[in-house]
């Protein structure tokens, strides 16, 4: 039965929650101020450098393709580029080295861009002020001395990738990152569809119509990022719930089965013991 204040516990399982599509990790962020004018040569490059063109006009080629950018736009390098910069007096900008974790990618291996990409392509132009922000912020994160820069200045580099990312015309984007962006997006809907409906019944149909698509997408999708069908990982998703709330909480089972939309314990109990393997009690004592 309730009692006068119930508090709500959330948790992320691990089910549709576990898809990562790509976890840019900071290489170095320089700032580059040209006092001469010089060249630097051809090189190639095994990981991704974003170059923001601060002050002045930024010229450089890129896979033998010249490039000219104004100050407030932002060139993409990807791993295997040929990069060569041409700088003069006046020039001012950021130079941002990072690599791709997670996602399937390999190192070195470019997963952003479509194959074929031309050069041009690779540069964001006008002012792009939501990125500038980010990489104020970064620079700040790089003055201070505290054990937390580097976690900061990662975090603030992810959110200035997927703006960038988003920022970019989808057709210049690979199949991979697209359909693994998607992918993420739907599980994350779903997750939201099943935890607001934890503690009453819920069908395929009724997760399809609040998804926007057929019941039969919905179960392929599901057996895609799943592995299960969606009432079966509607399930499991409960089950998970119940099994956290077992482990950091002292509610009793009767209660959680009542969180849960079961009539009683004792069917909780039973399809408990079917998703986990041993009863709610035997669960709550093994070691944490």
């Amino acid at each position: 039965m309730k009692t006068a204040y119930e508090p709500l516990y959330f948790y992320r399982g691990s089910d549709a929650a576990s898809i990562e599509v790509a976890r840019p990790v900071l290489g170095f962020l320089n700032v580059v101020t040209i006092n001469d004018d010089f060249v630097f040569p051809r090189h190639q490059h095994f990981n991704y450098q974003l170059i923001f063109t601060k002050r002045g006009i930024y010229r450089c080629l890129v896979n033998d393709v010249r490039l000219t950018m104004k100050a407030g736009e932002i060139l993409l390098v990807k791993p295997g580029d040929w990069h060569e910069d041409h700088g003069r007096k006046g020039l001012v900008y950021h130079a941002l080295n990072f690599e791709l974790a997670g996602g399937g990618g390999e190192r070195g291996i470019d997963i952003v861009f479509q194959p074929g990409i031309a050069p041009h392509q690779q540069v964001l132009r006008g002012r792009n002020t939501e990125c500038w922000s980010i990489i104020d912020g970064m620079q700040t994160e790089a003055t201070r001395t505290d054990p937390f820069v580097a976690h900061l200045e990662n975090a603030l580099l992810l959110e200035l990738f997927w703006r960038i990312i988003r920022a970019l015309p989808r057709i210049r984007l690979s199949s991979v990152l697209l359909h693994r962006s998607e992918q993420q997006a739907f599980s994350e809907r779903l997750r939201r569809v099943f935890d607001g409906h934890l503690d009453k019944p819920l069908d395929a149909e009724s997760v399809a119509a609040q998804l926007g698509v057929s019941v039969r997408t919905l179960t392929t999708r599901c057996r895609e990022i799943t592995e299960k069908p969606p009432m079966q990982a509607f399930m499991t998703h409960k089950m998970d719930y119940a099994a956290q709330l077992l482990q950091i909480t002292s509610l009793p089972v009767k209660a959680i089965s009542y969180r849960l939309g079961f009539q009683n314990q004792y069917h909780f109990s039973r399809v408990f013991r079917r998703f986990m393997g041993q009863p709610p009690t035997a669960f709550r004592a093994l070691p944490k």
